[in-house]
């Protein structure tokens, strides 16, 4: 569920940079942004006003539930507060897993157009393969969501970032067009799978008692991480004249992000409770 709520996401990568790449061909980039930022701020107010709490607000059950279920659902949930995640390892371990994965994925995401330029390939071209990282993303959230509720998140998360990894450390070779593309299905796909599992991780390693809290401090780690990227990879870039350094910083991080991944354990097991 987590996974194809999340795919509005990799929906709006997808169609986003090619209609900003006509936009400023014919506008330029100011009045581009402009027209763009309308476009979402109405999209945003008139979709939300359908949105709803729970299905109690109209009076109905979830679809397939019972009153039965219902009760059992409205029960106390158990975990941890966050106060108590605070203090253990995993809450860490997870703020940083994150925090490397927004590194390495939107710095890859805003520099991948001036690093595939600079090879000679168009900009439309560009737009194209970061358009199809966010499509592939959609099928990612969807496929490795649904996989983590039969297999695992822990191990689903694991399979996202070795697949990262392996592609940021094919961007050393990539030359090609069609090698970009290549790069942008099997990173688009993993990268959409770590965000779906975002939630159901901070869920199974401390519960559901503050889920909120908690996985709003997991989405601060992954924002912390994707404003500090960016701006690094393009001050490499200034430094050095190309992405290779860059690249490796990307590929060392996603590499970190599988170890330490490893290291998370389930809410109540006994590694999971120690404090720092």
């Amino acid at each position: 569920m987590v996974g194809i709520v999340s795919a509005g996401i990799g929906g709006g990568q997808a169609v986003a940079p090619p209609i900003a790449n006509h936009l400023i061909i014919n506008f330029g980039w100011r009045t581009s942004y402009f027209i763009m930022g309308i476009i979402v701020l109405l999209a945003i107010v008139a979709t939300a006003q359908f949105l709803k709490r729970d299905p109690s607000q109209i009076g109905l059950l979830p679809d397939g539930a019972d009153r039965e279920v219902q009760d059992c659902l409205e029960a106390e949930p158990t975990g941890l507060s966050l106060r108590e995640a605070m203090h253990t390892m995993q809450l860490w371990i997870l703020l940083i897993v994150y925090f490397c994965f927004g590194f390495f994925a939107l710095a890859t995401s805003v520099h991948i157009i001036p690093h595939t330029t600079d090879l000679g390939i168009s900009a439309a071209s560009a737009a194209a393969i970061l358009s199809a990282i966010g499509g592939l993303s959609i099928i990612g959230r969807i496929g490795m969501g649904s996989a983590a509720d039969r297999i695992g998140t822990k191990r689903i998360l694991t399979v996202s970032f070795i697949l990262t990894t392996a592609m940021l450390f094919w961007l050393f070779f990539i030359k090609e067009l069609w090698m970009f593309y290549v790069f942008a299905a099997v990173f688009g796909f993993a990268w959409g799978g770590a965000i779906a599992l975002q939630s159901p991780v901070s869920a199974e390693s401390f519960g559901m008692k503050a889920h909120g809290a908690i996985l709003g401090a997991s989405v601060f780690g992954f924002s912390l991480g994707g404003s500090i990227g960016p701006l690094l990879a393009g001050y490499m870039f200034d430094v050095i004249g190309n992405y290779q350094l860059a690249f490796v910083v990307f590929a060392i991080l996603s590499l970190l992000s599988i170890i330490l991944t490893l290291l998370l354990k389930p809410a109540g097991s006994t590694d999971s409770i120690k404090t720092v």
